[in-house]
């Protein structure tokens, strides 16, 4: 089960409580025969924290697009996951802030979301990238590096490290 469509369940749940809103969610998964050693209930909170911001950001209704692939890059062999909506967007004064803990342009929001889901990428050695156009839409790409090239940085004690497809 990859932990992206995991993260998708919780996510349908979420619309489900917040009433029927208009949002269509597709798909698109490349490299499914590549693995990422990985703190699994980790790396599905980083997802499910980018999807719910992704619905929230759409009011409306709106498309969610997931998907992986193979970065092309000469460096060390990386999955890249993609979550592209057609939300709100970020403004050009908000981008810069948007990872800094406690900063948020939510009136319920603790500022947080981003902040952990930054750090839980970095401790997969993965980076994060936002592209954002104000009333448009968002891009967040995950790149993390595939297992025979990682190193998680938890603890071996305290969380239960697998191999999973992301």
């Amino acid at each position: 089960l990859f932990r992206s469509d995991k993260a998708l369940l919780f996510a349908y749940q979420e619309l489900g409580q917040k009433g029927s809103r208009d949002i269509q969610i597709e798909k698109d998964y490349d490299c499914c025969d590549d693995f990422v050693l990985c703190d699994p209930d980790r790396l599905q909170q980083a997802f499910l924290n980018i999807l719910l911001n992704a619905i929230q950001s759409m009011p409306e209704g709106g498309q969610i697009k997931i998907f992986t692939r193979k970065p092309d890059t000469n460096d060390i062999p990386k999955i890249q996951i993609g979550f592209v909506d057609t939300g709100n967007g970020i403004n050009d004064s908000t981008i810069g802030r948007i990872f800094e803990p406690f900063f948020t342009t939510k009136d319920d929001g603790t500022g947080l979301g981003l902040a952990i889901v930054r750090k839980i990428i970095e401790l997969h050695e993965g980076r994060i990238n936002i592209v954002s156009e104000h009333k448009k839409g968002t891009t967040i790409l995950v790149n993390l590096p595939t297992s025979q090239y990682a190193t998680l940085n938890v603890s071996n004690e305290t969380n239960q490290l697998n191999h999973v497809m992301v």
